[in-house]
């Protein structure tokens, strides 16, 4: 029988009750009026309440149980909960704190939040366990460090952006310092090539998709300078094998490897260095990859993997002739991991391996598409095939991860590889949903770009059938503005159609929203003719000049016995001409910029043309 309100006793008071302000008890004064959210002393005297968060004492259910080891890692929380405890804790007093003391909390985030946010194992991670102690020896690296913290940092407080902005300076004078003055020995070394990695991060996750690159160059060439006595002292052991003597070097090699080979795919250029140097040192759990570092030695020989020569008339991609794709091929289907790893490890290396299958395959592919040979028309449909293949083994091995899983962090590549050949609505959906859950998390800006090029991408294909229809689409061809297929200039139909709802359309006589067809270049070639400022002829009263250059653009003939005609317009109208041209709006893709209509330009022998163009209107 539950107890009637009567019969329930009140436990006495203890001088050591926990439910008091940290204010109070900082002044050492009982918190007698215990008020929420201010207690009734700090608001008497005008102080600011802080309270003590509330401890865990079940373990969360999303805690990482590394199955590699003995013991069970119950200290690990949520990163979740880690960043409302931290936040809790330290942000509300942040614009009364000094910049000294905003370091300090700084890299308290790093070590609490950040460092979590990038590993696939807590046991594991090598942003603690190799980077703290380096720090203590370099200010370079441990400005590096907070300056990437207080850039995260700055998504929530926005005074931490002057912070990060310090340290980054900050970091960058101590590096130059280090390089130029620091002893020729291998710690300088890779306390300076880290130095260059974090801030490497840091721009990555911070959305400057340029400037990173300058780091990773940066610390390629502190690697190559590196030198070291072999143990007999007769010899000497320079670049990548002089970082393999201590575990600190090692993780260095494998952090840069990460960064340049990867960045490689996304770029369409080979890495920095050739990936050879992993052979020896890919035998542990990584903390960018788990188990699939070794995944990246593959991935380096296939950007390696040049076009395809011609001798004597044959394509030398036919299966017998060049083994070097077929054989990487083979040796990653053969590949396995440690059968004892933990199972989301497990998952994340095999969906890098078919990932780098898929980058594999769209290089193949690529090659073939250079030469016009109908021989080669089973070996793209092949390609294709094994493409859709790995896209579903991908996705396959990544649904064995579950949602919020710490391995989750290195996911990015795999589904951006998958995400740019998928093609069906639930592979998509798939996609789409676990980037923007890991985006949600961990608030890394190269995430959210990734997305936004694949939702080009999808937007893209989507439309395929009725405006861009035999375009094949790439992810490594998107532009930071738009694709590579779009032109200065085009022909272009401006299309309404009646709406699919035929007796609504009647009642209400709407049409559907107008759209915009485009034109294929190779229905319409054009070509742009530019000046010549150095030319002793160049007159600067001809229309060519004043609107600095033309565009001519070809067409069949159907009326003459001449195979073609050509009709030209200016590159960029002048000043007095242009109230003569309409400003249209032109939807390409999810923009619509403003365009000068040339369509009064345009013959009418065009207009007269078959299809495809029914009435090209504008150009």
């Amino acid at each position: 029988m539950p107890p009637t309100s009567q019969n329930v006793k009140k436990r006495k008071s203890s001088k050591h009750d926990r439910t008091g302000c940290l204010t109070c008890r900082y002044r050492r004064k009982k918190c007698t009026e215990n008020t929420f959210p201010a207690c009734g002393a700090c608001i008497r005297l005008n102080l600011e309440c802080v309270r003590e968060t509330r401890r865990q004492v079940v373990p969360s259910t999303n805690t990482f149980v590394d199955r590699t080891g003995s013991e069970l890692d119950v200290t690990s929380i949520s990163h979740a909960h880690m960043l409302d405890t931290f936040h809790y804790d330290w942000l509300p007093g942040t614009q009364n704190i000094e910049t000294s003391s905003r370091r300090r909390y700084a890299m308290k985030y790093y070590i609490k939040v950040l460092a979590e946010l990038l590993t696939v194992s807590r046991k594991y991670n090598s942003f603690l366990s190799e980077f703290l102690p380096m720090a203590m020896e370099s200010p370079a690296l441990a400005g590096a460090m907070v300056a990437w913290a207080s850039g995260h940092l700055s998504g929530m407080d926005g005074c931490y952006r002057v912070t990060a902005l310090e340290a980054r300076s900050t970091a960058l004078c101590e590096l130059v310092k280090a390089i130029s003055s620091a002893p020729d020995n291998i710690p300088s070394h890779e306390t300076n090539a880290a130095t260059c990695l974090v801030l490497l991060t840091s721009e990555v996750c911070l959305g400057n998709h340029t400037e990173w690159y300058n780091h990773l160059v940066g610390a390629k060439n502190i690697i190559l300078a590196a030198r070291v006595q072999t143990g007999t002292g007769k010899g000497m052991i320079s670049g990548p094998d002089a970082f393999k003597g201590s575990p600190e070097g090692r993780w260095v090699l494998r952090n840069f490897a990460y960064h340049d080979i990867l960045g490689s795919v996304t770029l369409g250029t080979k890495p920095l260095l050739r990936g050879t140097y992993l052979h020896d040192i890919t035998d542990v759990i990584d903390t960018y990859l788990g188990v699939a570092s070794e995944i990246l030695m593959f991935i380096s020989e296939i950007s390696h993997l040049d076009p395809i020569s011609i001798i004597g008339g044959d394509i030398l991609l036919e299966r017998g002739t060049n083994l070097e794709p077929f054989e990487i091929e083979w040796r990653l289907k053969s590949w396995r991991c440690h059968s004892s790893i933990n199972p989301a490890l497990t998952g994340l290396a095999y969906a890098y391996r078919s990932a780098a299958l898929i980058y594999l395959y769209r290089r193949m592919r690529s090659f073939v598409r250079l030469y016009i040979c109908s021989t080669l028309q089973d070996m793209l449909l092949d390609l294709d095939s094994k493409i859709r293949s790995e896209v579903s083994n991908t996705l396959r091995h990544l649904a064995k991860i579950p949602l919020h899983e710490i391995s989750e962090s290195a996911l990015l590549f795999p589904l951006f590889l998958a995400g740019g050949e998928a093609i069906g609505e639930t592979e998509v959906d798939v996609v789409r949903f676990r980037l923007r859950l890991m985006l949600e998390k961990r608030n890394f800006q190269n995430i959210s770009r990734a997305l936004g090029v694949l939702e080009e991408v999808w937007n893209r294909r989507a439309e395929q059938n009725s405006q861009f229809s035999g375009v094949e689409l790439d992810t490594a061809e998107v532009a930071p503005a738009r694709f590579i297929y779009d032109r200065q200039a085009c022909f272009a139909e401006n299309i309404t159609t009646k709406s699919s709802n035929i007796e609504l359309s009647n009642a209400l006589d709407t049409e559907d929203p107008p759209r915009w067809r485009f034109s294929k270049n190779g229905t319409y070639p054009a070509e742009i003719w530019i000046p010549d400022s150095t030319s002793r002829d160049r007159r600067s009263d001809l229309d060519e000049v004043k609107s600095e250059g033309l565009i001519i653009t070809y067409y069949p003939c159907v009326v003459t016995d001449s195979k073609e005609l050509s009709f030209r317009v200016r590159l960029n109208p002048p000043p007095d001409s242009i109230p003569g041209y309409a400003l249209t709006p032109v939807k390409i893709f999810s923009a619509c910029p403003m365009a000068y209509d040339y369509g009064q330009h345009i013959p009418q022998t065009v207009h007269r043309l078959p299809a495809p163009v029914i009435q090209p209107v504008a150009l």
